[in-house]
C-alpha cells in the first residue's frame, strides 16, 4: 500500500506539471491575443479597496463589446487571489450558500464572474515606443493602424495601446515604430470607433500584471494522447484517465524492467 500511495502521488505530480505547462502556454497566448483591455488606478489588482471596481470595469467592457452576460470568467494570479480572499465583503458573499464553489476549483462567484486562480498568470513588459500618431483617418472595424510618427522604439504583441475612448491589445511585434509601420489590433473586431489622422496612440507601461476576463468559448485548446507505432511500444499496460471537469485526458503507461516497473 505504501508503494501504491507513493506511485499515486508521483502520477498526481506528473499531471500537475503537464497542466502547469498548459496553463502557462494558454495564459501567454490569451494575454497577447486579447482584444481589448481596461486599466485601473492603483498598484494592486483586486485589493480590498477596489476589488468590486476592478470586476465591474471588466464587466462593463464586455457588455460594451456585446458579449453574453452568462458564464463569464476571470483568472487571477496567486497574489491577486490572496488579496481577494482577504476582502471581508467577498468572504461574506462566498459563505452565503455557494457550497459547490470549492469543488469546482473556483474561488468565488460574484460581480457577474466566476473567479479562478493560476500561478501562470501572465505578466508583460511593454515596448519602448513613444510619440506615436496615426498617419491616416481610420474607421470602426479597421485592424491595421499606420503610424504617422514614432520614436523608433519597439511595440510588442500584448502591449495595451490607448486610442480615443478605448484600449486595444497589439497583436504583432513592431521592431521599430516609425512612420509607415503598421500596428495591428484584433483581426475580427478591429477599432470600436473611428479615429483621425494625427491622433495619438499611447502604450500603457504601468500595468504589466494582468488578469484575464473571457467567456470559455473565447479560448480553444486542442490536445491528443501520444501517437503509438504499431508493434514498437513495449508498454505492458496503458490506461487513459480523463478529468471530468476539464475533459483533459492523461495516458499512463507501464514499462517493465528488471525487478522494477517504470510508469
Amino acid at each position: 500500500l505504501g508503494m501504491e500511495l507513493a506511485l499515486r502521488k508521483q502520477i498526481y505530480q506528473a499531471q500537475r506539471t503537464l497542466v502547469n505547462n498548459m496553463e502557462s502556454y494558454i495564459s501567454d497566448k490569451a494575454a497577447k491575443q486579447a482584444y481589448m483591455a481596461v486599466t485601473q488606478a492603483g498598484s494592486e489588482l483586486f485589493d480590498p479597496n477596489n476589488s468590486g471596481e476592478d470586476a465591474t470595469a471588466m464587466y462593463k467592457l464586455m457588455d460594451d463589446n456585446g458579449q453574453r452576460s452568462l458564464d463569464r470568467r476571470i483568472v487571477l494570479g496567486t497574489r491577486e487571489a490572496r488579496t481577494l480572499k482577504l476582502d471581508p465583503v467577498i468572504r461574506q458573499a462566498n459563505s452565503s450558500g455557494q457550497t459547490d464553489v470549492l469543488r469546482r476549483g473556483m474561488l468565488i462567484d460574484v460581480d457577474g464572474f466566476e473567479f479562478y486562480q493560476s500561478a501562470a498568470r501572465p505578466t508583460h513588459t511593454a515596448g519602448t515606443a513613444t510619440g506615436l500618431t496615426l498617419a491616416n483617418n481610420q474607421v470602426a472595424g479597421d485592424t491595421d493602424l499606420e503610424l504617422g510618427a514614432g520614436n523608433g522604439g519597439t511595440i510588442k504583441a500584448g502591449d495595451i495601446i490607448t486610442l480615443g475612448n478605448y484600449k486595444y491589445v497589439v497583436q504583432e511585434d513592431v521592431a521599430s515604430a516609425v512612420a509607415g509601420e503598421i500596428v495591428k489590433v484584433e483581426q475580427y473586431e478591429g477599432l470600436k470607433e473611428s479615429a483621425t489622422a494625427g491622433d495619438a496612440l499611447t502604450i500603457d507601461t504601468t500595468h504589466n500584471i494582468r488578469a484575464l476576463a473571457f467567456t470559455p468559448d473565447a479560448l480553444h485548446f486542442a490536445s491528443r494522447l501520444p501517437a503509438r507505432v504499431n508493434g514498437r511500444d513495449k508498454a505492458i499496460s496503458v490506461i487513459t484517465v480523463q478529468d471530468e471537469m476539464t475533459g483533459l485526458a492523461f495516458e499512463i503507461a507501464e514499462y517493465p524492467g528488471i525487478l522494477q516497473s517504470t510508469f
